[in-house]
């Protein structure tokens, strides 16, 4: 990062706004621009001083919480967002949908929020490895532009048993149903997970799950 990435927090918790921006600043990569309690509060800034990081309380998962989230990518499309949960449990499909680049949980360590930050001003989607996927998070996202290339290039680079596998572990299949299901062996299965991290150089299973909603990954199994 050559200069200074522009960031404005959302979060009615003045302390954790206030440690937050302690642990941000002492990055001299990061430089604070705004601050509110509500997304509404923050629009003006992000309109007029176009932040690449927006940091967002989770308030709720109602249908007006996503409304805003979208309020802020036609205030700024190149405004990343990092969303801050209080809760393990979080829709992962749904924030991704609604552009989210970046969740977290709020007790995550300070370096978490660093690597979230350095991973997304690379373009990369970070999930906490402390947020649990919910059954909800394995809806299939619609359909992207360019969906023949996206599946060249996942055929090349998944065979069709990890695609399997990766499919079966986006519907919450655990290794011993996967195991009934594919008649592989539970350390098969095993293995072949580990393989599949691998390729998508992602440490566990949210991260495996988030890489495949990314890619559309359902989507083009259930076509294949």
């Amino acid at each position: 990062m050559k200069n200074p990435v522009k960031l404005v927090i959302v979060d009615d918790n003045e302390l954790f706004t206030d440690g937050l921006k302690f642990n941000l600043l002492s990055n001299e990569k990061c430089n604070v621009i705004g601050e509110c309690s509500s997304i509404k509060g923050i629009l003006p800034t992000i309109k007029t001083k176009r932040p690449d990081i927006a940091f967002i309380q989770m308030v709720d998962n109602s249908s007006i919480f996503y409304s805003e989230l979208t309020e802020i990518k036609n205030s700024h499309n190149g405004t990343k967002m990092i969303i801050i949960s209080d809760s393990y449990d979080i829709e992962i499909t749904k924030l991704l949908q609604a552009g989210v680049s970046a969740l977290l949980f709020k007790r995550s360590p300070r370096e978490e929020f660093i690597q979230a930050l350095n991973d997304i001003v690379l373009g990369k989607i970070y999930i906490s490895p402390l947020i649990r996927p919910t059954s909800s998070n394995v809806n299939l996202l619609p359909t992207v532009s360019g969906i023949s290339s996206f599946k060249e290039t996942l055929l090349a680079e998944f065979t069709i048993k990890e695609l399997n596998i990766i499919y079966l572990i986006c519907k919450e299949f655990s290794s011993k149903e996967i195991a009934h299901e594919t008649t592989f062996s539970i350390r098969t299965i095993e293995g072949i997970r580990r393989r599949i991290m691998k390729k998508m150089k992602v440490k566990n299973c949210a991260g495996l799950i988030a890489y495949a909603l990314k890619k559309n990954v359902l989507k083009l199994y259930e076509d294949y």
